[in-house]
C-alpha cells in the first residue's frame, strides 16, 4: 500500500473451453505476473476457469472435480503472493 492506495489488476487469461488444467495454469501465471508488478487485487472474468460456453459440461462429475482441484491451486498461488481475487 502506498499513500493509502493499493494496486488493482484486471486480467484476461487466454483460455480453452472445458480445459480446466490449462486455464488454471494461465490464471496462476497471471497471478504471478500481477504480483510481481505490485498488484494486491486481481480481477478475472467470470467462469474463466472453465470457459463461459461449456454450460452443458458443468454438471458432469469430471468437470466439477477438475474445477475444485484447480480452484484450490489458484487459491494456493493467491496466498503465496498475499493477493485477493474476487
Amino acid at each position: 500500500m502506498r499513500d493509502g492506495f493499493i494496486k488493482v489488476a484486471a486480467a484476461t487469461p487466454n483460455i480453452k473451453v472445458a480445459d480446466v488444467h490449462y486455464n488454471a495454469e494461465q490464471i496462476i501465471g497471471q497471478i504471478k505476473e500481477a504480483a510481481e508488478q505490485g498488484a494486491k487485487v486481481i480481477v478475472f472474468p467470470e467462469l474463466c476457469i472453465t470457459g463461459y460456453t461449456c454450460q452443458d459440461l458443468f454438471s458432469r462429475r469430471c468437470c466439477k472435480e477438475a474445477r475444485l482441484t484447480h480452484c484450490r491451486k489458484s487459491q494456493k498461488a493467491q496466498r503465496a503472493w498475499m493477493l485477493w481475487y474476487l
